[in-house]
């Protein structure tokens, strides 16, 4: 039984690394972690071992670990010339099959940066090849949600799959600025090295600070004072691609540093209602459109001064909806009934019913 191992994208994520058995099978190892085989997700292992170009078979009848006998575990660590990868596929004939890999593209971020050269090089993948800055910036963009969702969620595992893919974007990145000859990964680390070590005179100069605070406000001066930045106004450098309750936020936090800030909170409250009040009298649609941007633009003030994040307050909400109407959609269900026939007061008993169990 022989394996076929390609690297191939199908979509704008970390590469697979498909393996095509003979007996027709098709195994899909992500970041020789996890194999999804005609559409179902079996997990594998990968550790380092010697020896390279062999393959060996195992089985196991639980379908749940791949292993390989003790003849093959010590046929592969009796050579010690070369580390490589020994990566598990399991067969819908039900065996277990592995083949150890090159460590050509080890695990670590130069790894990432040579497995980038190779795909979008002349034996890689056409659409790998195809990428630019720009066409990557969706995937980017939906990387890093799924990032900050897998934080939210506090699963290990996720956290770091999850890392893997925006650092391989990141890596990608580099290694298109290298061909264009842009910039190298040695410009990008060196720029933020540097960046870093100069806004931390209290870790790496004389300075001395009283606390996080004194640091903070530090890192204002010391980054006003740099030379790229001492024609720019107070707001530039904000990214005006920022989700929009974050840039509002990032907005008023900027523009409070140089003192355009209300006095207290009872003023910023004040200015709720003053907005409300213009929404009300709003008689056009672009009126309506801009008085409700100035009143959402005001209350991303209100979370600024209670020192809460607007973006995670939404959000945090946004789960909490759809927790509720997902319970009250199930109720309705186990009674028989469906949540669109009901009453506007059967719907609010089901909702008062979901939260009190939901919370």
């Amino acid at each position: 039984m022989g394996i076929q191992v390609r690297v191939c994208r199908p979509r704008g994520t970390v590469p697979r690394m498909e393996f095509r058995l003979e007996d027709g099978g098709i195994g899909l190892l992500t970041q020789l972690r996890c194999v999804r085989i005609d559409g179902s997700r079996r997990y594998a292992t990968a550790s380092p071992l010697s020896r390279h170009g062999t393959c060996f078979r195992g089985s196991d009848e639980r379908g749940s670990r791949p292993f390989l006998n003790s003849d093959d575990r010590r046929s592969l660590t009796q050579s010690q010339e070369r580390t490589d990868y020994v990566a598990f596929v399991y067969s819908p004939s039900g065996e277990w099959y592995s083949t150890a890999m090159s460590q050509e593209f080890p695990p670590t971020f130069e790894g990432l940066l040579a497995l980038c050269a190779h795909l979008r090089g002349p034996d890689g993948c056409p659409w790998d090849g195809e990428q630019t800055h720009e066409s990557l910036k969706p995937m980017l963009l939906e990387e890093t949600y799924e990032l900050l969702d897998a934080i939210d969620g506090g699963k290990t595992e996720e956290i770091a799959e999850e890392l893997g893919d925006v650092l391989y974007h990141l890596a990608y990145q580099i290694r298109i600025g290298e061909e264009a000859g842009e910039f190298d990964a040695q410009d990008v680390a060196g720029g933020v090295r540097d960046k870093l070590m100069r806004r931390h005179p209290h870790v790496f100069g004389d300075a001395t600070v009283s606390g996080s605070g004194e640091v903070a406000a530090r890192w204002d001066d010391i980054k006003r004072a740099e030379p790229a930045n001492k024609d720019k106004g107070t707001l530039d450098g904000i990214p005006r691609a920022m989700p929009s309750l974050a840039y509002a936020q990032a907005l008023g936090n900027r523009a409070s540093k140089v003192g355009f800030e209300w006095d207290d909170f009872d003023g910023v409250l004040d200015k709720v209602r003053e907005e409300l009040d213009e929404l009300q009298g709003a008689k056009t649609p672009q009126e309506r459109e801009a008085e409700y941007g100035d009143v959402l633009f005001t209350l991303v003030n209100v979370a600024r001064w209670l020192k809460l994040d607007a973006e995670d307050s939404l959000r945090a909400t946004g789960h909490k909806f759809r927790a509720r109407f997902n319970h009250m959609e199930q109720l309705a269900r186990e009674r028989g009934q469906s949540v669109s026939d009901l009453t506007f007061d059967e719907k609010e008993a089901l909702w008062v019913e979901a939260k009190r169990v939901v919370g």
